[in-house]
């Protein structure tokens, strides 16, 4: 049995801290987080005026096993500084079973042999290093590596959503907005993805359904949340389930759980934007965030801000009205083409024996009457 306060000490820059929250969070359901040295664990104990002092000698001498996730900048961090002078002092001392080395991007920190090992975390989840984790406690203590390590990873993890797109029964046309787009979602394009633009019922949703639906072979996963609580059809207005919410909070909350990380949820909201970044770092994914015009003007900021700055291996299509103050291709939705909404019309005839019996020149004359919005031309038809 430990003599010590903490099971588990985690040195780490900001940089970093969406992953090691998740790992921290997995410990936490095996220790307890009284027993996990992790900031957000201790804030009360941690507001005092000597923490300088106070922290190094909790890695030093109240810990079993130091855990240290390196990265390019922790070298550059006054309090991983003062950490490392605490565990690199570990090291001194010949207690180096004591501190468990790990690394993104191969990165190095000062003081340690160019033989050290380092734990690769560039590929690895963050169940896979919990494991790890425990498996390094377990041999330190000399007990067998499977020894009261049963991985964190054993219960059923969150279900990862891979394609929520709702299905889109018929589309016409737009050829030149979805070739725009497609170039606009290719991995080597600088900008963060699409902002679609447009009338009410011009046809946004659908293009930036069909859009993803063929673009789907290059993402890992394609994701839809939505704030339109309601359509419009011919019989009036009709409430929408699929993937609605209200505010963006609650959209950075739908897209954590489509991720399967539901407790991102219960972080303060201003943390959720890096820590769903975090979690898709690795991953190519596709989000399409429909009908921001529902946000006020400040969560709509919030949203673009977000969306901007997702990992390079991620885009986004957004559809909006009025904003053009985005670093995004912008498509700006104007009618549909003649030919494509005669091509509508006669998908909308079938069942339809007027607009069945309907000529083309009154076809094309129902397309001018309602300058090729396709919700008027549905509708006029219903």
């Amino acid at each position: 049995m430990s003599t010590q306060r903490f099971r588990i000490a985690f040195s780490f820059a900001g940089e970093k801290r969406g992953f090691v929250s998740e790992v921290a969070t997995l410990l936490a359901k095996r220790f307890g987080e009284a027993a996990i040295l992790y900031d957000k664990y201790h804030e009360a104990e941690f507001a005092r005026n000597d923490l300088s002092i106070y922290l190094p000698n909790l890695y030093n001498r109240e810990t079993d096993l130091v855990v240290v996730v390196v990265c390019p900048m922790y070298d550059e961090k006054e309090w991983t500084g003062l950490e490392w002078l605490a565990i690199h002092d570990l090291l001194q001392q010949r207690r180096r079973e004591e501190v468990m080395l790990s690394r993104f991007e191969r990165a190095q920190v000062d003081g340690l042999y160019r033989g050290a090992g380092f734990i690769e975390l560039d590929e690895k989840t963050p169940e896979q290093f919990a494991d790890l984790i425990l498996e390094r406690l377990a041999l330190n203590e000399g007990k067998p590596k499977d020894a009261d390590n049963k991985p964190v990873s054993a219960p059923a993890a969150p279900e990862k959503i891979t394609n929520n797109l709702p299905r889109l029964p018929a589309f016409f046309g737009r050829e030149a907005e979805l070739e725009s787009m497609a170039r606009a979602l290719l991995p080597a394009t600088r900008t963060w993805g699409v902002l679609i633009d447009g009338t009410g019922g011009i046809g946004k949703t659908s293009l930036a359904i069909r859009a993803a639906e063929i673009a789907t072979p290059q993402f890992d996963r394609v994701l839809f949340v939505s704030t339109k609580v309601q359509k419009l059809t011919p019989d009036g207005a009709v409430a929408v389930s699929n993937s609605i919410v209200a505010a963006y909070p609650e959209m950075l909350n739908e897209i954590a759980r489509l991720i399967g990380k539901p407790h991102i949820a219960e972080k303060p909201e201003e943390e959720r934007p890096a820590l769903i970044k975090e979690a898709v770092r690795m991953e190519k994914v596709l989000l399409v965030l429909d009908n921001l015009e529902n946000l006020d003007k400040a969560q709509q900021n919030q949203l673009f801000e977000f969306v901007s700055d997702l990992p390079p291996s991620c885009k986004a299509i957004v559809t909006s009205r009025r904003r053009t103050d985005v670093d995004a291709r912008i498509i700006r939705l104007g009618k549909l083409e003649q030919d494509a909404a005669l091509e509508y019309l006669e998908e909308l005839s079938e069942g339809r024996d007027l607009l069945a019996r309907a000529t083309s020149d009154e076809r094309i004359h129902l397309y001018e009457e309602t300058g090729g919005n396709p919700l008027l031309l549905r509708w006029v038809v219903g």
